[in-house]
């Protein structure tokens, strides 16, 4: 079993603003006309990005680093990761589009020695750095975005100077304000990747050593040190090596890229430890999976389980003070509730240090607990006003609509609700605005109890009639024609705590006493 340092998942920072991070356009236009520089064919980003409110952004790897990382530039357009240490990586790529509707849209990439386009930082997303976003209330509103030129950006964003130096500023919405990229500069070159798997051995154990590169030719060596291994040093872009002795090991590469004989360096880290005898439990409740965040594995899985079912797993092999990060990733149409035991809260991420036996709980329960069907009274098909039967300006009813409120199957039996009915009729009140308004009703007998329609489930289902009550014809005296007259197209809301709404649509058609006698 193995484990190395998290680098994916972070506690969201919920950046709070006192005020609005503003910079007027006299100081963004303030930036005087220099010389520019050629932008390289491939090239790479150095140096450091800056925000008042999350502090550096590094953007390309150094010796002090656990692992390599670093921005590309190949042919005008920006690929690869940044680091905040307050906030986690910041992605560039081509495929990151931008917000929909912010006038900007494309990844990073030079135009003109300006920078057009986006990125984002991976801490808003669940997990990685693409699919789903974490709970609003993480992410304090903030969607990850930083806008780094093009459309209206003041100042005209990030742009490349003399000496291959960048000026200017980007902008991260309200939450994380404008980042200063002065501190940039542009060096041809490309981006050097090492890692090692596994990251944790034991004694007499072998590591496989892995160079990447990205933003050259395409054709690259390798040549390696390895501290403490067998051999000491090797050549490829993969390399193997065994290690006799516990402690933590570097393996350096210097890679070289055939077509220019540029070269990058990169270094990865690995444990080798005496052999561990901890255990970690853990324990699923519903459907999900618990993985190791850094390698990926998958430590316990209980797909399309019911809420009320427990899975357990248990993973030996620890080394006395190993570090686990863990992710708690929901099922489709699953939400992830709460750690317990050794890890707690409502994070999707918990890291354990491995001093100990330890074990956890993952609850896992559905988004949505129930759906909702909508039918009417035989022979009406829909709810019906037929309005030829009331007397004028008496209060009157819709036929029902029959609302089918069904438990999903995989959700605890214990789970009853209470759920709430709701359904606007603002297009009914506009009509005759100066008279008592219609409303939703579940007493369908006389209207009088048309308060709010709450419904418990006694079993797997159960039927609820919803109605509409008129006090008058909507006329303020008895007229030819009642404005309520025509079809309408009504939306049918049913909420409950801990689950997501369903919603339904439902028609009331209203005759006009005159209309049904014609």
């Amino acid at each position: 079993m193995t484990a190395r340092s998290s680098i994916w998942f972070y506690a969201v920072i919920v950046l709070a603003l006192a005020g609005a991070v503003v910079l007027g356009a006299s100081l963004l236009n303030s930036q005087s006309a220099v010389a520019q520089s050629a932008l390289p064919n491939n090239a790479v980003l150095n140096g450091y990005a800056w925000s008042s409110n999350i502090g550096w952004i590094k953007l390309s790897s150094d010796t002090s680093d656990s692992s390599s990382f670093g921005v590309s530039i190949k042919d005008g357009v920006l690929d690869g990761y940044g680091w905040s240490p307050n906030v986690g990586w910041i992605q560039f790529g081509s495929g990151l589009l931008g917000p929909s509707g912010a006038g900007v849209s494309g990844g990073a990439r030079f135009v003109n020695n300006a920078l057009v386009g986006w990125a984002r930082f991976c801490t808003v997303f669940a997990s990685g750095c693409s699919g789903a976003l974490r709970p609003n209330e993480q992410n304090g509103g903030w969607d990850g975005w930083l806008l780094l030129g093009g459309g209206s950006l003041p100042g005209g964003g990030v742009k490349l100077g003399a000496d291959n130096k960048l000026s200017g500023y980007a902008w991260g919405g309200e939450n994380l304000g404008w980042v200063d990229f002065s501190g940039v500069t542009i060096g041809e070159g490309f981006i050097a990747n090492c890692s090692v798997s596994p990251t944790t051995i034991p004694v007499a154990g072998e590591a496989t050593w892995t160079a990447t590169a990205t933003g050259g030719s395409g054709s690259y060596t390798a040549a390696w040190t390895l501290t403490g291994g067998t051999p000491g040093t090797g050549t490829g872009m993969s390399v193997k090596a065994t290690y006799a002795t516990a402690g933590t090991y570097t393996g350096r590469a210097t890679i070289t890229d055939g077509a220019t004989s540029k070269t990058a360096t990169c270094q990865a880290n690995l444990t080798v430890g005496e052999g561990g005898d901890h255990v970690l439990d853990i324990t699923i409740v519903g459907s999900g999976q618990v993985k190791d965040s850094n390698s990926g594995d998958i430590l316990c899985a209980s797909e399309g389980a019911d809420e009320s079912t427990e899975t357990m797993c248990t993973i030996t092999g620890f080394s006395d003070g190993e570090e686990v990060d863990l992710l708690a990733v929901p099922s489709a149409e699953v939400q992830f509730i709460d750690w317990d035991g050794d890890c707690t809260g409502t994070d999707i991420a918990c890291s354990l240090t491995m001093n100990a036996d330890k074990s956890v709980t993952a609850t896992f329960e559905e988004s949505q607990k129930f759906d909702i069907s909508i039918k009417y009274e035989p022979g009406k098909g829909d709810m019906l006003v037929n309005y030829q039967t009331q007397n004028l300006d008496e209060p009157h009813l819709s036929s029902p609509a029959i609302v089918t409120i069904t438990r999903r199957a995989r959700v605890d039996s214990n789970w009853t609700g209470p759920i709430t009915l709701t359904m606007p009729l603002t297009v009914l009140t506009n009509k005759a605005p100066d008279q008592p308004a219609p409303v939703v009703t579940g007493d369908c007998e006389d209207g009088i109890n048309n308060g709010p329609i709450s419904v418990s489930l006694s079993g797997q289902s159960v039927e609820q009639k919803v109605c509409v009550y008129f006090a008058t014809d909507g006329e303020p005296e008895v007229g030819l024609l009642s404005p309520y007259a025509g079809t309408y197209g009504l939306k049918l809301t049913a909420s409950a705590p801990s689950s997501s709404s369903a919603t339904g649509n439902a028609i009331l058609r209203y005759l006009d006493r005159r209309e049904s006698e014609n």
